[in-house]
């Protein structure tokens, strides 16, 4: 599998440049484990750093900012690491990554105030293996009432 130190991904909204711009600096007053790191930096974007408490994770996420015409602009997320680590696959990023791309969109609408973070989905495997020690509790339990009888 490739190694890879950043993901990226981008999207468009309905709004102009300085209106996303400008509501970009709305986020971290809304969502705590969301900080401004810098509003300029020399690759002409704005960092953040994004933090996920319950997995003790920081990222950091770029966003720039491309117009496309005089109501749609382009959004371009890209995210790594806080500590430059590499990664193969990684859900968590993926989904620090869906999150930000929500919150942007929920600050656009005027509604930040109302922004939950996306809930992460189990993976398959997570899934076989919850409902297979499931089944074999039930065997178990079945097995231990009729010994103790």
């Amino acid at each position: 599998m490739n190694r890879k130190n950043f993901i990226s991904k981008e999207f468009f909204v309905n709004a102009t440049e300085q209106q996303t711009h400008e509501t970009l600096f709305d986020i971290p007053q809304y969502i705590g484990n969301i900080k401004l790191v810098n509003k300029h930096t020399p690759a002409h974007t704005v960092k953040f750093l994004y933090e996920r408490d319950e997995a003790d994770l920081q990222y950091h996420v770029d966003v720039s900012l491309l117009p496309l015409d005089q109501n749609c602009t382009s959004v371009c997320l890209h995210i790594t690491y806080a500590n430059g680590q590499v990664f193969t696959k990684d859900s968590n990023i993926i989904h620090s990554l869906n999150n930000f791309e929500s919150a942007i969109q929920y600050a656009l609408k005027g509604n930040l105030a109302d922004y939950q973070p996306l809930p992460q989905k189990q993976s398959k495997l997570a899934h076989v293996t919850h409902a297979t020690m499931m089944v074999l509790t039930s065997f178990g339990m079945l097995f231990l009432s009729r010994k103790l009888s």
